[in-house]
């Protein structure tokens, strides 16, 4: 992880990811255990993976308020945004059983926040990859800092069993 790297706890927690251990955030499994009765239930991750190549994209990562008009409006620059990030994907197969997304995305701001372009970036890619983002069960979400020019996003998808 790049030095410096913040995150945004309040936002990760918003999207439903727990940090598991510093810097590394999952969306948690629905099954939990507890070794005591009267312990408080902890979330199981899945850990066994499929391999798979990353993917870099070099496309600057927008924010959700460059994104959005109001709640429910895409803005024009999201619009351009979506339709050149779909055309810089590419081709590959996404299975329909549970997923893991990593994604690192790289800003030159050391001020950008990590979890504003997520929910963006996972819903461009169902859109491109044809699966339901409600079958991603766990994601790692990472931030670099790169120079002015060189921002891009990178990004594993993963089946987990």
């Amino acid at each position: 992880m790049a030095k410096g790297t913040k995150f945004t706890e309040f936002g990760l927690n918003q999207l439903g990811l727990i940090e598991v251990e510093p810097g590394v955030w999952r969306k948690p499994c629905i099954s939990q255990v507890s070794n005591m009765p009267d312990e408080k239930p902890k979330p199981i991750f899945l850990s066994s993976l499929m391999a798979q190549e990353e993917h870099r994209i070099f496309i600057k990562p927008i924010s959700v308020n460059q994104a959005w008009k109001g709640r429910r409006f895409k803005t024009n620059l999201y619009k351009d945004y979506e339709s050149q990030m779909l055309k810089m994907l590419p081709d590959m197969k996404v299975n329909g059983g549970k997923l893991e997304i990593h994604f690192i995305f790289a800003f030159s701001n050391k001020m950008a926040d990590v979890t504003n372009p997520i929910k963006m970036t996972e819903d461009i890619l169902t859109k491109k990859y044809g699966f339901n983002d409600n079958m991603v069960y766990r994601m790692v979400v990472e931030k670099e800092i790169v120079k002015k020019g060189a921002e891009h996003i990178r990004f594993t998808i993963k089946e987990i069993n």
